[in-house]
């Protein structure tokens, strides 16, 4: 039987990370994937998405926006074809990437479906049927997610949609109903709608975004109403039926029955981990509510055997899978390292943007903080007046006491770039004013960051502060 140092079973986020971790600590890395390298992320999820979005934003936003205000006309027209043909050349790339990152760090890749025979011991199931094992002290599982079902009478039938297949359309539809105002039936009406779509989201809870700051969410309501999608909340969905124009929601709210017709559905109602045929109840594997149930350090219920991204549960996000994965792989190899919930960056790509990091106010509040917040206005910052894009706002939440920031919200243009230093701050339990001595560049978006630190300290200085008369 073939044995290696370490094996990780699954090749996204978390699982290439881990591998070449492993390896650069020295370790022989075995990783088996099933179907493609990059998982969700660079396959139907961070990466196509977000490219969609760029491009999307650059004809409907910035071209327009000369066109009105410069006097410059432009004539264009949305290529779907060319759009979706470059996108699968980005994945292109970036799996052939990773390939090469692997092939770098002399991880063997096998290209299989993987199972646990026991907690040291991993079968290793071919296309072609056939089979072999492999042996290791060690084993990562990193198997990631796939798109929640929706329980509802006709969900299941197979012209109804999921983010991945919504990607993959040859040609845009002409109306859709999202079911789900999560983070990705949001992205996904951000996206559609600038294709020209018909856009409704149906959402089950009081508001979109459930969870998220309520004054982020107020804002990019107001922008998705100002672009014409249709928000439904507080509504249960109840059936979806065939019709004349392709597909009619039947939803429900204390006010009776409705219908609407969209034309094509998609569900975006989250993501189930897969942990399915793995072999996981045989070898004792604990699982809590349908995922891997791991301690701080990425272990799981058997010493030998751990676990990382989706296939965990919880923020199910590349990011965290990426910080997982390196956890995992070196604990595993017996480092000491732990995994913290508690700076995990929240990037929403809509337009505007949303980024968070850390407590929000209610959740401060909740947790027996004092609190103190500042906000400032991107329509009082030059480099968002540039960009022709003065929506949203920052917004600092900290502790009355200590002045350490305990959160951040942000929402407008750069909104994701923007998050990387608040995050650098909660993580090292900055106060208000370490963030004030910073000097931050001009004209910049960061300076919003310091400007709603100033507006802690009622001392804004492109804007009135909350405490000026």
């Amino acid at each position: 039987m073939k044995e290696s140092d370490i094996i990780v079973i699954g090749g996204g986020p978390a699982g290439y990370v881990a591998a070449i971790r492993a390896a650069q600590l020295g370790a022989r890395v075995v990783l088996i994937e099933e179907k493609k390298l990059g998982g969700t992320c660079i396959n139907h999820g961070c990466i196509p998405t977000k490219f969609l979005i760029h491009n999307l934003s650059l004809c409907n936003s910035h071209i327009n926006t000369v066109s009105r205000n410069d006097g410059v006309m432009f004539d264009f027209r949305l290529d779907y074809q060319g759009l979706q043909n470059r996108k699968k050349d980005i994945i292109t790339a970036g799996v052939t990437g990773i390939r090469g990152l692997l092939k770098s760090n002399n991880v063997e890749l096998i290209n299989a479906r993987a199972v646990l025979r026991s907690p040291r011991v991993v079968e290793i199931v071919f296309s072609s049927g056939d089979t072999d094992k492999i042996s290791s002290p060690r084993i990562i599982i990193a198997t990631g997610s796939q798109p929640a079902p929706l329980p509802v009478p006709g969900a299941n039938a197979a012209d109804v949609l999921n983010y991945e297949s919504l990607l993959d359309l040859t040609r845009s539809p002409g109306g859709l109903g999202i079911i789900g105002g999560g983070v990705v039936g949001v992205e996904m009406a951000n996206i559609f709608k600038q294709m020209g779509c018909r856009v409704a989201i149906f959402e089950m809870m009081p508001r979109l975004l459930p969870g998220l700051d309520a004054d982020l969410v107020s804002v990019l309501v107001e922008s998705l109403e100002h672009a014409e999608v249709q928000i439904f909340t507080g509504v249960v969905v109840e059936q979806i039926l065939d019709s004349e124009v392709g597909k009619t929601i039947v939803f429900s709210n204390k006010q009776g029955t409705s219908r609407l017709d969209v034309g094509h559905v998609a569900v975006c109602v989250g993501q189930k981990p897969n942990i399915n045929g793995l072999g996981l109840n045989e070898c004792g594997i604990e699982i809590d509510k349908g995922s891997i149930r791991v301690d701080s350090k990425m272990q799981t219920s058997i010493p030998g055997i751990f676990a990382a991204g989706d296939v965990v549960g919880g923020a199910m996000l590349a990011h965290v899978a990426f910080a997982q994965g390196r956890i995992a792989a070196e604990n595993a190899l017996g480092k000491e390292s732990q995994f913290s919930s508690r700076i995990i960056p929240q990037c929403i790509y809509t337009s505007p943007e949303i980024a968070s990091i850390g407590l929000d106010e209610t959740t401060a509040l909740s947790q027996g903080y004092q609190v103190k917040i500042g906000r400032f206005p991107f329509f009082a910052n030059s480099m968002a007046a540039i960009h022709e894009d003065t929506r949203g706002f920052v917004k600092i939440v900290t502790d009355l006491k200590y002045g350490q920031v305990l959160g951040v919200q942000v929402i407008g243009a750069g909104a994701s770039h923007l998050i990387g230093e608040a995050a650098v701050a909660v993580k090292l339990e900055a106060t208000i004013d370490e963030i004030i001595d910073v000097i931050h560049p001009h004209p910049s978006f960061t300076e919003a960051f310091w400007e709603a630190a100033l507006d802690v300290k009622h001392e804004s200085i492109h804007f009135p502060s909350q405490g000026k008369q």
